[in-house]
């Protein structure tokens, strides 16, 4: 009980405790609520949502992991985890920023790359990341040695210093993509085997 004895006049003074204005005070707690947790992503703000297996290697160390992405309007909230939901961990953020959780415990915050090597021991370049998943170039970056097939599938790419492949072409209900990516940067390689795809 001692610990709280300093901040009994406080409590004492609070108005809220004279019942005539409680309900004023109810009504300040329920917008200070509001205005200082982070607005949800919104279900009409989802671009697309795929699931399915990652694989990422870097020289001789390497992870498999089974992931959920949702890609919204204004950001992305992707899921990982190893077998039997072993090591469930949450990646939130948009291009210039992440957070890292686990469970209710916040890991990291800041530049993606950064807190994704710390935390996770690899790095996913995500922004860009994206646009492949769904079988495209990134927009706004240069690209080179373009390869589509017949059917107009983009079959393999380089970007953003990345060499990318694109195979197993599969027409889900909103949209086609493709089914495995493979990407690589030096001694890099992201695999990605998609088992859900679809699009707003």
């Amino acid at each position: 009980m001692s610990k709280y004895t300093s901040v009994h006049p406080i409590i004492a003074d609070w108005p809220c405790l004279d019942r005539t204005k409680s309900l004023f005070c109810i009504a300040i707690l329920l917008l200070s609520g509001c205005v200082s947790q982070p607005r949800p992503p919104l279900l009409e703000d989802l671009e697309f949502a795929v699931s399915g297996k990652l694989a990422v290697r870097s020289g001789s160390q390497g992870q498999s992991m089974r992931f959920d992405w949702r890609q919204y309007a204004d950001g992305y909230v992707i899921a990982v985890w190893g077998p039997l939901g072993q090591g469930r961990t949450l990646l939130t953020g948009n291009q210039a920023h992440m957070t890292v959780t686990r469970g209710a415990q916040v890991l990291a915050a800041g530049p993606q790359a950064r807190v994704m090597q710390q935390q996770l021991g690899w790095s996913l370049p995500v922004m860009v990341l994206g646009s492949w998943i769904r079988g495209q170039p990134h927009p706004g970056l240069a690209v080179m040695d373009l390869l589509t097939s017949d059917a107009g599938d983009v079959e393999a790419l380089q970007q953003a210093g990345w060499f990318v492949r694109f195979s197993q072409f599969v027409d889900h209900s909103t949209a086609r993509a493709p089914g495995r990516i493979v990407a690589t940067r030096d001694d890099r390689k992201i695999t990605v085997l998609v088992r859900s795809f679809a699009t707003r």
